[in-house]
C-alpha cells in the first residue's frame, strides 16, 4: 500500500485530535494499523505545529510527547454526520446488488470515505471498523445467483429517464427466451432481487422484469407517452408481495406461541388485528390471494388458521394434501 500523502495524514491525525487528548506519536501509529511509520507521523504533527493549528503539546515520561489539540478549534468542515454514516451503513448490505455499475461504484466510494473518516474506536468492535458490512448485515436466502449487468442496469436506467422503449431478449423460463418491446416505467427492489416494472404495448399491461433475467437489452429511437395515471405505490398497495389478484378479505387466527410476532410487525397497509381469548389474535387484510400469500401462511404450520375467504381456506387444505401425499 502506498504511503499517504502529508495532507491525507494531517487529517487523519486532525480528526484523531478532535475526539482524543493526550495522543502520542505510538497511538497514531496504531491508528495507522502501523501502515505509517512513525518518523513520518512525527515530520506530519511538526508540520501541523508550524501552520498554526493551536496543539498544545506536553512531555510524558520516558520524554514521549503528547498533544492535544485546543479546544474551539474547527479545524475542517463536518463532511458526514452521525445520521448520515449510519444511514450509508443501512445502504451497505445493499451495495452487491449494483455491483459492477456506476452505481455501485458510487457506493463504493461512499464507503471508503467512511472507512477514511470514522475513527476506528468509534464502533465497539474488537476488529475495529473495516467497513458499514461489519457493523449491519442483511441475511436474505433466496436472493438471485447472476450478478446484476451493469450495463443492462445502466441502460434500463437511461431508458426510463428518456422515455425510450426498450427491446428485451427475456429468460422466462429455464428453456424458452422470449424477444419483444417494452416501456419501461420504474425499478423496484425486492427480497434482494431487482425489478423494472415495464408496460408490454402488444398485451396492454404492466409486468415485472426481473433484471437477472434479461439476456440482452437494447434501447429503441421510440420514444413513449407515459400513463400519467401510472402509480406504482397504487400498484402494489393490494399485493401481498409482488404479484397481483383482485383483493379480498382475508382473515387468519394464529395461537399464542406466534402473537407477539404478527403483532410487532406491519405485513400490510390494511391489516387489522384483533385479540382473542388465551393469547391468540385474527389478523385481517385486504389483499390479493396471491401463492405468496398462500406461501407465508404455510410459513406458520400449525400456528396459524386460514378462516376466510373459504374458497381460499379450500385451496389450501387441497395443498397440503398434495404436499402430504408427495411424502407416502
Amino acid at each position: 500500500m502506498a504511503e499517504m500523502t502529508t495532507l491525507e495524514r494531517a487529517l487523519r491525525i486532525l480528526l484523531r485530535l478532535s475526539t482524543h487528548d493526550n495522543v502520542t506519536v505510538d497511538d497514531l501509529y496504531r491508528v495507522f494499523e502501523e501502515r505509517e511509520s512513525k518518523r513520518a507521523i512525527d515530520r506530519t504533527l511538526k508540520a501541523i505545529e508550524n501552520s498554526n493549528i493551536p496543539l498544545e503539546i506536553s512531555k510524558g515520561p520516558h520524554n514521549t510527547f503528547h498533544y492535544t489539540l485546543r479546544r474551539g478549534f474547527d479545524y475542517t468542515p463536518q463532511l458526514l454526520d452521525p445520521d448520515e454514516v449510519i444511514a450509508a451503513m443501512l445502504l451497505a448490505p445493499f451495495a452487491s446488488t449494483f455491483a459492477g455499475s456506476r452505481i455501485g461504484d458510487d457506493l463504493q466510494g461512499l464507503f471508503d470515505k467512511i472507512r477514511h473518516l470514522v475513527p476506528k474506536d468509534s464502533v465497539a468492535m474488537s476488529s475495529g471498523f473495516q467497513g458499514p458490512q461489519d457493523v449491519i448485515h442483511i441475511h436474505n436466502t433466496g436472493s438471485p445467483n447472476p450478478e446484476l449487468s451493469a450495463d443492462i442496469l445502466r441502460l434500463l436506467f437511461s431508458a426510463i429517464l428518456e422515455r425510450r422503449e426498450i427491446i428485451v431478449e427475456y429468460q422466462s423460463r429455464a428453456d424458452h427466451v422470449s424477444l419483444f418491446r417494452a416501456q419501461p416505467y420504474s425499478l423496484l427492489l425486492h427480497r434482494g432481487a431487482m425489478y423494472s416494472v415495464v408496460f408490454v404495448p402488444k398485451h396492454k399491461n404492466f409486468i415485472y422484469l426481473a433484471l437477472h433475467r434479461i439476456q440482452k437489452l437494447n434501447m429503441a429511437e421510440t420514444i413513449f407517452n407515459r400513463d400519467p395515471e401510472f402509480n406504482l405505490k397504487a400498484v402494489l398497495a393490494d399485493n401481498f408481495g409482488l404479484w397481483h389478484e383482485d383483493p379480498v378479505d382475508v382473515r387468519i387466527r394464529f395461537n399464542a406461541t406466534v402473537a407477539n410476532t404478527i403483532r410487532e410487525r406491519t405485513w400490510h397497509s390494511s391489516q387489522t388485528i384483533t385479540e382473542l381469548e388465551e393469547g391468540r389474535i385474527e389478523l385481517t387484510m385486504h389483499v390479493g390471494p396471491t401463492e405468496e400469500l398462500i406461501a407465508w401462511i404455510l410459513r406458520w404450520g400449525t400456528h396459524a388458521k386460514l378462516l376466510e375467504p373459504v374458497s381460499l381456506r379450500a385451496e389450501l387444505r387441497d395443498r397440503l394434501m398434495e404436499m402430504l401425499s408427495a411424502y407416502d
